[in-house]
């Protein structure tokens, strides 16, 4: 998508009596968040939600939240998407949505229309005179206790040495705010927080951040219980310096607990290094009986190395009882390139669509349509990329050879993969 998505050509197009239910349900391109939301990341840079990518509204060094609530960009967004016009910033979920893939587009339009009052206000120029965020995500720093295969070395500070020897560029150890930005923006948020109604965490891992026990331990004190929290984590811990979670979540109204796992036993401990399967399991059971009120779902990136196993996955944790059937969602992974699930060789690609099509029958059968299934199939039909094998078997195995790992013997079903350099 060029930059010239975002250029406004025309006048802005306003909100008209009659059009809330077509621009919330209808329309490809608008989104709630830009009236509603502003994502932290962890070096005090600001975007319009998670998924910006490198689009930045500010840093909090330089400007506070209800500054960048009105900047040039914001507006901007505002008035491409009552316009119907596609912004740059959006790209990820444009590209999710023509896959049927669940978006934090299509999520923030159900969960938060309540406040479509406040897009009706916007101005001619984008601009909005209410401060208004219901919805903060929270990302402090990028502190991290695992070292996953497709993560970053920027978003998790337990990459950084292997990523030198890899040879990728060097990044800061812990990417975090200075004491001063970090003190500051405590200061925000706790202002926020009596009229916050959502809040999401994310890292690095962020059960293991002092700031994520800091603010859930002053909303109990608060008795704030109505606000919802939301978690991206990696799951492998429930408790920090003291502070028990699952027995503190029991305290509020809802909590939504999105982990980030890529598959069982030793396939999800290579994917995630540092994860052990059966703290992962014991966590999950004592979740259950502490607080079973959480929302738990199983966020499984999909991606080459794990396409195969994910209907596996998903099927024993539901026979077991630990998870509903449609709490498994599944997020293709965009990057690193060579691990996309596009790029696996025809044949392989074939194999892997048919079992999941036998797996949509086969569940459908008992519980009702697979829609995260139906959506990576068409994913990965959506596009050809094997001619990134050969990269994928050089960085899958130079990892290996560091960690002291095979590849072929967690993932024999997919060993060709390495066995054979950029067969199609």
């Amino acid at each position: 998508m060029s930059d010239e998505a975002g250029v406004i050509e025309s006048g802005p197009t306003l909100p008209a009596s009659g059009r809330r239910e077509h621009l919330l349900k209808e329309s490809r391109v608008f989104c709630m968040l830009p009236w509603t939301h502003l994502s932290l990341r962890s070096n005090g840079d600001v975007v319009q939600c998670c998924n910006a990518g490198k689009v930045c509204l500010g840093n909090v060094a330089e400007s506070s939240l209800r500054d960048l609530w009105n900047c040039e960009r914001m507006k901007r967004l505002r008035l491409n998407m009552l316009a119907g016009r596609k912004s740059p910033e959006c790209a990820v979920c444009y590209r999710a949505d023509q896959c049927g893939l669940t978006t934090l587009r299509k999520w923030s339009n159900a969960e938060l229309p309540h406040h479509f009052a406040v897009v009706e206000q916007t101005r001619p120029d984008g601009s909005l005179d209410r401060f208004n965020l219901p919805y903060l995500s929270l990302r402090f720093s990028n502190t991290c206790n695992l070292r996953c295969r497709t993560c970053r070395p920027q978003d998790s500070s337990s990459w950084q040495e292997e990523a030198r020897l890899l040879g990728a560029p060097a990044v800061k150890p812990v990417v975090k705010m200075t004491p001063v930005d970090r003190a500051a923006v405590m200061r925000m948020v706790r202002e926020l927080l009596p009229q916050a109604e959502i809040i999401h965490f994310s890292g690095g891992e962020p059960l293991v951040m002092e700031e994520h026990r800091e603010i859930l331990q002053y909303l109990v004190s608060e008795k704030l219980f109505r606000v919802r929290l939301e978690y991206n984590t990696n799951f492998s811990v429930l408790s920090h310096q003291g502070a028990d979670f699952p027995k503190m979540w029991e305290c509020f109204e809802r909590v939504g607990i999105s982990a980030s796992l890529d598959g069982m036993g030793r396939r999800g401990e290579y994917l995630r290094k540092g994860l052990l399967w059966d703290a992962v399991v014991a966590n999950r059971r004592r979740l259950a009986q502490v607080c079973p009120r959480v929302d738990f779902i199983v966020w499984a990136l999909l991606s080459a190395m794990n396409a195969w196993h994910l209907p596996d996955f998903h099927a024993q944790w539901w026979a077991e009882g630990l998870l509903a059937y449609h709490h498994f969602q599944i997020n293709p992974l965009y990057y690193p390139r060579e691990y996309c699930a596009q790029a696996l060789p025809s044949r392989l690609k074939k194999a892997v669509i048919k079992k999941y099509e036998k797996h949509i029958v086969q569940t459908a059968r008992e519980s009702g349509d697979a829609p995260a299934f139906e959506a990576a199939v068409k994913f990965m039909r959506a596009q050809n990329r094997s001619a990134l094998l050969p990269e994928f078997r050089r960085r899958t195995l130079a990892l290996d050879a560091l960690r002291g790992e095979r590849f072929e013997e967690v993932f024999p079903e997919c060993a060709e993969l390495v066995a054979q350099a950029g067969a199609v």
